[in-house]
């Protein structure tokens, strides 16, 4: 719960296969989407203990920066900045992405800029959350630090010389350290912030005659600034902006005889000034956030210009922002939530959204499709498998923008099953799922979300709940008779539904539990009748009467921030329970949750409280626990020990296992699912 293509097989991709897949291929009758799974291979696997990206189809994220190639009319490259995935590359204009991540040591990227010579020196530069600035000279296939005399490694914005090939110019704005300037390629770094009374920098904007005029705009928390010396002093230029909450900026290519350039406000709309930043006047799209502008190349003919508002879409203006219409058409209502945005030399523009990866038009941003397949910057949040995995091989995983994602292959490939809500906390699945085919989920803004399909269609089932800001739910393990659902949310609530969810009643009553983050129901429940939950800063508390009346299990617990619970599949004999607790790790009981003990031994601290229980921990005694990496015990959690080689750099939110216990899935914040042959 919460620990929480299709192509035929024919023999040469057999061959390939074996070497690339961690996973069964399906039969020829199999089927990604619709349909039932009707075979399953088990010959073509991968060794165990190899962690695998298992996200294909799991396609988006949150993309800050975008950037096309000046030869892009040739070489359809395009790169893309993520926070959380780091760097994404295509070479066939936005069609498939691939990771472009070799020496980019952290992946929280935010900004991007490409040479003017790209196509002979192959020079790309990425900036990020704590690592500064990064550089590629081959095309992006790997990467180097290059923020020597860059005091604070945080790089919100990069700007770069039309004719860095010549002046090696390069300009970043930081968060706290304000504006650094390099002529060296980036080789070194000296700051240059006189003038400017605030040194959180969120854009840059350059000059396209910039070694003539030596002008350079930064946005700062304070305002505007400008820079006619190469950066070497700076004038606040805000006359006429009414609003000092500044985020964007846009510069007329015609700069040096039109004086034009563009800001955006967070929430006062757009400004535009016409006499190179001395006066500023109101621009429309007043009372919006526009996250980014983009000016077109031929803006002195066709005075185009597209602004992002961030939770409404893309706006077109054709007469130099006078007037504005959406142009935004072709883009799924969850997916208009544009952060940034760029266009090739040929016109094609990108919008780069937050949470959804990538956009594309080639008509002038009349119509958009996604252009994201490859793009795993997927923040999950839980993974559930069906019950009969062995034979269907169905996942579900809940993500914080994609909505509900299924798979039928056991990971190999995911769908979009639900993408009409955001920020799915948790998943539950019926245990007679082979029957009654019911999935539930628990989303932070629309309450209970319910399919009795197998995830074809799904409605809200909210009746009784006060709160639809769920965190946590739970299923009985009797559920195709007594239809006992459990939903928490963050702010304390608990109920329980004995109707499958058609009704809610409020549990609190005697439970005074903060930030519900997990629930359990004992595998006995329909003997024991009893119920676990963990909360954050309320500890763990136990229901003897299916939660009629509850009691503090918490004494001999060493914190109250509870985050995860697991129980052993046979708990009506060993009375074992498990809990995950943040900064303490993991806690066991072996009487039923009357007494604690740690089972922290071989961890490199006590980070680790996300676990997941082998089905067969009866006889194998085998439990994983994550935080950032995963670890196994196979004595019931007496020693631990790392599972395999991570290949991710952000941190676990869910662990899975497969009934069958043949394979481990770990769910991260920003770079999908991984998922592991661990018999």
């Amino acid at each position: 719960m919460k620990n929480k293509h299709m192509i035929l097989i024919v023999l040469a991709a057999l061959i390939i296969s074996t070497l690339s897949c961690n996973f069964p291929k399906p039969t020829a009758t199999q089927e990604v989407s619709g349909g039932q799974p009707t075979g399953i291979a088990t010959s073509v696997l991968r060794p165990v203990g190899v962690w695998t990206p298992c996200s294909t189809g799991m396609n988006g994220g949150i993309v800050q920066s975008i950037a096309a190639s000046p030869d892009y009319s040739n070489d359809q490259t395009v790169f893309a900045a993520t926070m959380g995935a780091g760097i994404f590359k295509s070479i066939d204009g936005g069609g498939t992405w691939q990771a472009a991540n070799n020496g980019m040591w952290i992946k929280q990227n935010t900004a991007l800029v490409i040479s003017p010579g790209f196509d002979t020196d192959h020079t790309i530069f990425a900036g990020g959350l704590h690592v500064g600035v990064m550089k590629s000279t081959d095309r992006g296939n790997s990467w180097l630090e290059a923020s020597n005399g860059i005091s604070v490694k945080h790089v919100n914005a990069l700007s770069m010389s039309p004719q860095y090939p010549q002046d090696h110019t390069l300009f970043a704005g930081t968060a706290g350290g304000g504006i650094f300037k390099t002529v060296d390629s980036a080789a070194s770094w000296v700051e240059v912030n006189s003038g400017v009374d605030n040194l959180n920098i969120i854009a840059l904007a350059i000059s396209p005659a910039y070694q003539a005029d030596g002008t350079i705009f930064s946005v700062t928390s304070g305002g505007i600034f400008r820079s006619t010396d190469g950066g070497a002093s700076w004038q606040s230029v805000n006359n006429g902006v009414n609003t000092t909450d500044v985020r964007s900026l846009a510069i007329s290519p015609g700069f040096t005889d039109d004086h034009t350039l563009f800001a955006g406000s967070g929430g006062e709309g757009s400004f535009i000034s016409r006499d190179g930043g001395n006066t500023w006047t109101q621009a429309g799209l007043s009372g919006m956030y526009i996250s980014a502008l983009l000016v077109s190349s031929n803006f002195i003919t066709n005075h185009t210009i597209f602004a992002s508002e961030s939770s409404v879409g893309i706006f077109k203006s054709i007469d130099g922002g006078e007037t504005w219409n959406r142009s935004d058409n072709g883009m799924a209502d969850n997916d208009r939530q544009p952060m940034s945005l760029a266009a090739a030399p040929d016109g094609t523009l990108f919008a780069g959204l937050y949470g959804n990866g990538i956009y594309k038009s080639t008509d002038g941003g009349n119509s958009w499709s996604a252009a994201n397949t490859g793009i795993t910057n997927i923040y999950l949040y839980a993974i559930v498998s069906s019950p009969d995995f062995t034979t269907d091989q169905t996942l579900f995983a809940g993500s914080e923008y994609q909505g509900i994602l299924r798979s039928r292959n056991a990971g190999q490939t995911w769908q979009r099953v639900n993408a009409t809500v955001i920020r799915v906390k948790d998943l539950a699945i019926s245990p007679a799922f082979a029957q009654d085919r019911t999935v539930l989920a628990a989303t932070e803004l629309s309450g209970v979300q319910k399919s009795t399909d197998g995830g074809d269609s799904w409605q809200a089932i909210n009746a009784g709940l006060q709160s639809v800001q769920l965190t946590a739910l739970a299923i009985s393990p009797d559920f195709i008779n007594d239809q006992t659902i459990l939903a928490g949310s963050d702010r304390g609530n608990l109920y329980r539904s004995i109707d499958g969810g058609n009704t809610w009643l409020d549990l609190n009553a005697g439970l005074p539990v903060k930030m519900v983050r997990d629930l359990a129901f004992s595998p006995a429940y329909n003997q024991d009748h009893i119920i676990f939950t963990a909360s954050y800063q309320g500890g763990v508390f136990i229901s003897n009467d299916g939660g009629a009346t509850w009691h503090d299990a918490s004494a001999t617990l060493p914190d109250l921030s509870v985050f995860s619970l697991s129980f052993s599949p046979d708990f009506a004999q060993d009375e074992t329970v498990f809990v995950g607790i943040d900064y303490q790790g993991i806690y066991k009981s072996i009487d039923g949750g009357n007494t604690w003990n740690s089972s922290n031994a071989g961890f490199p601290y006590t980070n680790y409280y996300l676990l997941a229980l082998s089905p067969t921990f009866a006889s194998d005694q085998t439990l994983y626990a994550a935080f950032s990496d995963v670890y196994q015990s196979n004595n019931g959690g007496a020693a631990w020990s790392p599972l395999g080689t991570i290949t991710w750099g952000r941190y676990v939110t869910a662990l899975e296992t497969s009934v069958d216990g043949l394979f481990l899935y770990a769910a991260t914040d920003g770079e999908g699912l991984f998922c592991m042959k661990v018999k």
